[in-house]
């Protein structure tokens, strides 16, 4: 009987496990969905201004860009190049794995009122494009882009 009820609690732990691994990933992702709609509903859209920021602006500047859901660390440098770092030990650790370091390398471009920043994450191409309002810039969602640097 005793043996019984081992290989039910068992199986009834590797359960418990397996649902989570599958659905832990979809809630959070749900959760994260849901805060952050919430927080650009708080957000109020201001209206746009010409844009003054230029290539020579950006360089040396340090912005916190949203994508897909992290916060990343963007660093500008000359040439279009820029360093994308993060504080999630989730992306950093990616990064390692990658290029053996911490960091993602980036490029950057104005185009008119728009700034592109792109890097390679997960495999593949990542980029958003943020609006250049005044000497601001703004996410897709409407969000002002917070420059730390």
């Amino acid at each position: 009987m005793d043996s019984d009820r081992q290989r039910i609690v068992i199986i009834t732990v590797v359960v418990v496990i397996l649902i989570g691994f599958i659905a832990g990933p979809k809630a959070i992702s749900a959760f994260r969905g849901q805060a952050t709609a919430a927080g650009n509903a708080k957000a109020a859209s201001e209206p746009l201004l010409p844009p003054l920021i230029k290539e020579a602006d950006m360089v040396g500047s340090v912005w916190n860009v949203t994508v897909q859901g992290f916060t990343l660390k963007a660093t500008f440098s000359a040439n279009g190049q820029a360093v994308v770092s993060s504080d999630s030990m989730i992306v950093r650790q990616m990064a390692k794995t990658k290029y053996g370091m911490d960091t993602f390398p980036g490029k950057w471009r104005i185009e008119g009122p728009k700034l592109i920043l792109s890097t390679s994450f997960e495999g593949k191409e990542v980029s958003t494009t943020l609006t250049i309002s005044g000497t601001k810039l703004i996410s897709k969602e409407g969000v002002p882009i917070v420059r730390v640097q």
